[in-house]
């Protein structure tokens, strides 16, 4: 075999196991440096190289160990995605069912290559490789090109003023507007989980809260109610395209409308899907990149090694609780709106109720109903809290707490059909409000969106009356 062949065949896994790594530099080029991935890639680079030259020595052809290494890359670098497509037609399959029969069908693989003939088949599989994988590689890189050359030139700094630096509005009470992702409501949670949360429910009325405990949103999907509640009216349903509901979202009439009546406003989004959609404010939600999922680890959890990526658990950990930390701290005690979308309980599940680490292969098991349970605990706790203190500091305030909708089972219709859930049952939510120690009972049996415009009515001294929630 010439060394062109060769280098061809040494050549095609490379790419094959670079490219999801660009890839995904590519995508994210805005927010990545290459000098974050070098070691990734060279790893990659180095590890392929070493395979591969020992499964020559098994197949006694180069072009054949080529194939093997690059399939053994293809399964390794995307097994999340497979796991959740198979797991979509059997939820019951686990990483533990599926990896040994994963490697059997490899074993089987790579022994059917070694013992066949076709030599120069294999070569020429190589070859396609390289020009598949290479021509994705460049048409990414093209595609960043331009994001590439604007991080390329020097950038100019300059000092941002926003209002939060302003002198702050004296006559207005601080608000607080909390949203806790897949929050079960409290008939939710004794009906399904068999827990009863009246400890919470005590609490908030003994400071204050009015709870309304038969309240409903008009969706079980957190992208069209938060749409919804930001635009204070019912704009978007489950069929609004993607973009429209973030639109929504980012351009909120809340925010809005607060901000025009001299608001200082403040905000967390813990949500890594729409992280880069949150809504513009003052004072934006900030933690050190060490403790944000860093590139290595988005890459590593769609890989083989998904539940072994013990820290990116860790750290979702330490982004929901530095929130909680986050919304509970004031920077002034008059004229600011704190916004916090905490997704929590929300999957993946990485607490117990005392805040301890469960295990990686528990982090979305919503058959045990106690995973779920322990971490839907472990943020009442830290509710509480956040509660406290704020009261504490600043009784002339309002508190808004909700949730967007119930426990969802992860979607799955075998779950919903084994624990006989109600649809409609889903879209109940935590609903509560304290208004500056003063009984707020208009929000009973009143949705999200309506809640928030009879507060802002009540507050601002407008009218901004109930809407209708839409039927299905």
């Amino acid at each position: 075999m010439n060394r062109l062949n060769k280098g061809i065949a040494f050549m095609a896994p490379i790419l094959v196991g670079v490219f999801p790594i660009l890839f995904l530099y590519y995508s994210n080029i805005g927010e990545v440096d290459f000098k974050d991935i070098r070691i990734l890639v060279l790893l990659f680079c180095i590890s392929t190289l070493i395979f591969q030259s020992v499964l020559t020595l098994y197949t006694k052809a180069i072009s054949k160990s080529a194939i093997i290494v690059s399939i053994i890359l293809i399964f390794f670098t995307n097994y999340s995605y497979l796991e959740k497509f198979i797991r979509s037609f059997n939820y019951r399959i686990r990483y533990w069912h599926l990896v040994p029969i994963l490697f059997f069908l490899i074993l089987f693989l790579a022994v059917l290559i070694k013992r066949s003939g076709y030599t120069d088949l294999y070569m020429n599989i190589c070859k396609i490789l390289i020009m598949v994988f290479g021509c994705l590689i460049l048409t990414n890189f093209f595609m960043a090109l331009p994001t590439i050359i604007l991080k390329c030139q020097p950038q100019i700094k300059h000092e941002v003023q926003t209002s939060a630096t302003n002198s702050w509005n004296e006559e207005l009470p601080n608000i607080y507007y909390f949203v806790l992702d897949e929050y079960a409501s409290f008939d939710f949670i004794e009906k399904y989980y068999n827990y009863n949360n009246n400890d919470f429910m005590n609490f908030l009325k003994i400071k204050g809260f009015y709870v309304s405990d038969d309240s409903y949103n008009d969706s079980i999907f957190t992208a069209t109610v938060l749409s919804n509640i930001h635009a204070l009216d019912y704009i978007s349903t489950d069929d609004t395209p993607e973009k429209n509901r973030i639109f929504n979202r980012k351009n909120s009439k809340i925010f809005e409308l607060l901000h025009e009546s001299g608001y200082v406003t403040k905000s967390v989004e813990t949500d890594s899907v729409n992280t880069d959609n949150a809504i513009p404010c003052d004072i934006p939600f900030q933690i050190d990149k060490t403790e944000l999922t860093s590139f290595e680890y988005s890459f590593w959890e769609k890989t083989l090694l998904y539940p072994f990526i013990k820290k990116n658990m860790d750290q979702h950990f330490r982004k929901i609780s530095s929130a909680f930390s986050f919304i509970e701290t004031p920077e002034s005690p008059r004229g600011l709106f704190t916004y916090g979308h905490i997704v929590c309980p929300h999957e993946p599940f990485v607490v117990d109720e005392n805040g301890r680490e469960i295990s990686p292969k528990d982090r979305a098991n919503y058959i045990n109903k106690n995973i779920y349970l322990g971490q839907y605990k472990y943020v009442t706790k830290r509710m509480e809290s956040v509660i406290q203190k704020i009261l504490e500091e600043n009784p002339d305030c309002i508190i808004i707490l909700q949730s967007d909708h119930s426990s969802r089972f992860q979607f799955s219709q075998q779950l919903w059909n084994e624990y006989s859930v109600n649809y409609d049952d889903i879209k109940s939510i935590l609903n509560a409000v304290y208004y500056r120690n003063v009984p707020f009972d208009k929000i009973k049996g009143q949705s999200g969106l309506n809640t928030i415009r009879l507060v802002l009515s009540e507050l601002l001294d407008t009218i901004l009356p109930v809407v209708e929630v839409p039927a299905e």
